[in-house]
């Protein structure tokens, strides 16, 4: 934290010049603005594509670190994306770190992506500070990779919403569908909140 409270930037604990990324938007001002903040901080090692069916071709070949791509895509759905990651053969790519760039979050975006299997969501337009921050946790936090029949990803144990599939074994289980927004767009210091999880004490 510095002396506003805000959490600093760690870009000095990861070595990005050997960060291998596939970035995913068919914008392409966009693409070119996440390379363009990767690349200040030496990472050259980048794949800029503009739909899914590039993104799978690449992926498929292995040898990349990071995903960072669009939630709407011409040809699919970001978040369908996320789920065909969690479901390849190769345990590499099947757990690469996968953060999506949404243009509004709400509570339903940050639990669409949660359940997909994303790592984290993040606002556009993404500064370099956000973007690096959100890569570091990414890279450095401890939490378990579940695979289940019906989820593949990070452990989400940290806040319910209810399963993937929308059906539940409780009557406090709520359904994780996405609706017509019902709420304001979150702030990012929300959102993270309810991405980022918290121990829990088990004693």
């Amino acid at each position: 934290m510095n002396n506003r409270g805000e959490p600093l930037v760690i870009k000095s604990m990861i070595n990005f010049r050997n960060l291998s990324a596939i970035i995913i938007d068919p914008d392409e001002h966009s693409r070119a603005m996440v390379s363009e903040m990767l690349r200040s901080a030496g990472s050259e090692l980048q794949v800029l594509v503009a739909n899914a069916s590039e993104a799978m071709d690449f992926l498929l070949r292995g040898g990349i670190d990071l995903c960072i791509l669009e939630s709407a895509l011409p040809d699919m759905s970001g978040f369908d994306i996320v789920r065909a990651i969690r479901r390849l053969k190769d345990p590499h790519v099947r757990s690469l770190p996968v953060i999506v760039m949404v243009g509004r979050i709400n509570s339903e975006s940050v639990a669409h992506a949660r359940d997909s299997g994303a790592d984290s969501i993040i606002k556009k337009p993404i500064s370099p500070r956000s973007l690096f921050d959100r890569i570091a946790w990414c890279l450095k936090n401890d939490r378990a990779f579940v695979e289940s029949d019906t989820y593949v990803g990070p452990d989400r144990r940290f806040k319910s919403v209810g399963p993937p599939n929308g059906i539940g074994r409780r009557k406090t289980d709520l359904p994780s569908e996405i609706s017509a927004d019902t709420e304001p767009n979150m702030s990012q210091d929300e959102c993270d909140a309810l991405t980022i999880p918290t121990k829990i004490a088990t004693s």
